[in-house]
Parts: structure tokens; C-alpha cells; sequence
């Protein structure tokens, strides 16, 4: 677990929905947390893309398919590298 610092700012709406991402694997997010991650650059409608596709039955085994987490984590790691 990291450590917080003292007298830390304010973590922004984005910030506190990427770490609610992080602490539960599968999350239904609010609007209001859906234009958050837009203010981070994250598209909303990508999120709903994401949260919504079922990946190919047939593509892997369910101990080596993606959850929706890991697929909003790429989408927040994407926006990072921009």
C-alpha cells in the first residue's frame, strides 16, 4: 500500500474514480464519474464500448480473459501515454 503524503492536494474527480477502479474489480460508474474520467481524457463513450463488448467465448480460458476492469485500465493507461 502507498503511503500518503501529509497536506496532499485534493485528489480530482478522475483520480478518485481510477483509484474506486483500481480497489473493485467490476464497477458500474455513474455519469458523473464517466465525465470525470473525460476531464482526464478518457472518453465516455469508449468506457461504455468497453464495459458493454463480450469478448469471443472461444478466445481464452476464463482464468486468461480480461475482466472489464483490465480493459478500463488500458483505456486510463492509453490516456496517460498521450
Amino acid at each position: 500500500m502507498t503511503r500518503e503524503r501529509r497536506n496532499a492536494p485534493e485528489p480530482t474527480r478522475g483520480e478518485r474514480v481510477r483509484r474506486r477502479l483500481v480497489q473493485q474489480p467490476e464497477l458500474e460508474l455513474t455519469d458523473e464519474e464517466l465525465r470525470a474520467l473525460a476531464d482526464e481524457g478518457i472518453d465516455p463513450d469508449d468506457v461504455r464500448r468497453v464495459a458493454r463488448e463480450r469478448p469471443d467465448a472461444l478466445e481464452a480460458s476464463d482464468h486468461d480473459r480480461d475482466t472489464a476492469r483490465d480493459d478500463l485500465e488500458g483505456l486510463a493507461s492509453e490516456s496517460d501515454e498521450y
